[in-house]
């Protein structure tokens, strides 16, 4: 299902390969549907059973997800349990 902001598309491959397309989809607005691989948020998401629905926010709290690119290059979904110095 697709409306005028949002772009669905369930990545099945390496993100890196298509982030330029992630950060285009959630600049203007819309959503990009990320299929979960890899297990560091068990039990929370399971790789093969759950999608990570990113949408572009400029306040993220404690205990939420966030999308994002390290230093190294790598991309990564987390969840938000502590800041330096907070929470």
């Amino acid at each position: 299902m697709m409306d005028g902001n949002a772009c669905e598309k369930i990545v099945k491959e390496d993100i890196s390969l298509y982030i330029s397309d992630v950060r285009s989809v959630v600049d203007d607005g819309g959503k990009f549907f990320l299929r979960i691989t890899g297990t560091s948020m068990l039990p929370f998401l399971k790789a093969g059973r759950d999608v990570a629905v990113l949408s572009k926010t400029s306040d993220i709290k404690k205990y939420e997800t966030a999308f994002y690119t390290r230093a190294n290059g790598n991309v990564v979904l987390h969840r938000i349990v502590g800041e330096h110095g907070k929470f």
